[in-house]
């Protein structure tokens, strides 16, 4: 900051008073560095390098110390504003100056998987050259519908995680979260351009399958940005990827069809290849999106990559029970029920005590098929205080609740 203060130059007069923004403004203009906002990161630069919060927060001390007096939130926010006045995203302008460059070739997209990844199923290319699109749309058309996650599956070591990676230029527009809050995850997926979901096997087991679908299909977050004294919604300029090493990582029936699997089985991807033909790639990628390719496969891809999903799918023996034997019962008690009841009409555990952890497991399950628990608990002469499950939409009034007949055990 003190570069860019050092050698600012307004009229003697203006040394004398405090100094109006219109003037401020001006200073910034006039000075030899050059502010920017990174649309990115959405971060304040100077000459290319990001201006620290602190630093524009102390532009006033730095004012004052050449002999101008500024109020210092006027300083900060003229700062900010005379940065705006100059946004750039990096990545569509690094998109933009490869379409404008005549010397690289395009590469061909329908092999790409083939080519790059030592696959021989034509799914596969179809899958890439799909995710590769939905990555220009996003950065042209934020906030495009692209709601699909491709995912490289394979043995531990191949470089599944590094070959994303290889596709960008700058390590900064790619970041591998393990992170299973969604607020963690979303704040990560606004600075980059490919938000890896890193060991997937991990992550659709510890989150209710419902939210991870959410959080895939959202096109637009409502974010705390750096500078910014409120939330502001974000048009998503990113997409989502994912890797991950064993056979049972999909949880959802419905929500499964977004993850485009690769089996990569043992191939070690050439990553150093990857990276030589970057250029190339998303030359190509960018010649699709011009032509007005959408970014998803075509309905009999589509149909074959869920026929798929499910041999990836592994067994929930206690959402199995309840779909099977008392899902329908269980979404008509109005009056609601306690997990106790539902894990004895499911009968997941007949013939066994139940335990804490079939407890745990049963209230997942019911989460993830859409019931929702009371915040409050209810006192009733059987079970006494106990928060009730409930379908949506039912209601919980004292003729319902007098002719229900409820478990003998709270959760």
């Amino acid at each position: 900051m003190r570069h860019l203060i050092k050698d600012l130059k307004l009229c003697v007069e203006a040394k004398k008073r405090l100094l109006k923004p219109a003037e401020l403004c001006e200073l910034w203009r006039n000075a030899s560095c050059r502010l920017a906002f990174n649309e990115l990161t959405q971060e304040v630069e100077l000459d290319g390098r990001h201006l620290p919060i602190a630093d524009i927060d102390e532009a006033y001390i730095g004012l004052s110390e050449v002999g101008y007096e500024a109020n210092p939130k006027t300083a900060a926010d003229t700062v900010l504003k005379v940065a705006r006045e100059d946004c750039y995203h990096p990545v569509q302008r690094y998109f933009e100056d490869l379409e404008q460059d005549e010397s690289i070739r395009p590469v061909d997209l329908s092999t790409f998987s083939a080519d790059y990844f030592g696959t021989s199923d034509p799914l596969y290319d179809a899958m890439w050259a799909a995710a590769l699109r939905g990555a220009v749309w996003r950065v042209f058309e934020p906030g495009c519908q692209f709601d699909f996650v491709l995912t490289l599956k394979g043995a531990q070591g191949i470089r599944k995680s590094s070959s994303f990676q290889a596709l960008l230029p700058d390590p900064d527009w790619f970041t591998s979260s393990t992170h299973d809050q969604p607020k963690d995850m979303t704040v990560a997926l606004h600075r980059v351009l490919i938000t890896e979901l890193a060991e997937l096997e991990n992550i659709t087991g510890k989150r209710s399958t419902g939210a991870l679908k959410n959080h895939i299909t959202t096109r637009t977050d409502l974010c705390r940005v750096p500078y910014g004294r409120s939330y502001e919604r974000l048009k998503r300029r990113s997409i989502m990827v994912a890797s991950v090493n064993g056979d049972e990582f999909l949880r959802d029936h419905t929500g499964d069809r977004r993850f485009w699997v690769i089996d990569l089985g043992r191939h070690v991807v050439d990553t150093q290849r990857l990276s030589l033909d970057r250029d190339r790639i998303w030359k190509a990628a960018l010649a699709q999106y011009r032509a007005g390719d959408r970014p998803c496969l075509q309905f009999a891809q589509q149909a074959l990559s869920d026929r798929r999903n499910e041999a990836f799918r592994g067994e929930n023996v206690y959402l199995s029970a309840v779909e099977e034997r008392c899902l329908g019962k269980l979404k008509a008690r109005s009056c609601g029920f306690d997990t106790r009841y539902a894990i004895t009409e499911s009968g997941v555990c007949e013939g066994r005590p139940i335990g804490q952890s079939d407890m745990r497991q049963m209230a997942k399950c019911l989460r993830e098929l859409g019931f929702a628990q009371d915040r409050n608990p209810t006192k009733d002469s059987v079970t006494g205080r106990t928060r009730k499950w409930r379908w949506p939409g039912t209601d919980n009034t004292d003729a319902v609740k007098a002719t229900c007949v409820v478990s003998t055990e709270s959760t």
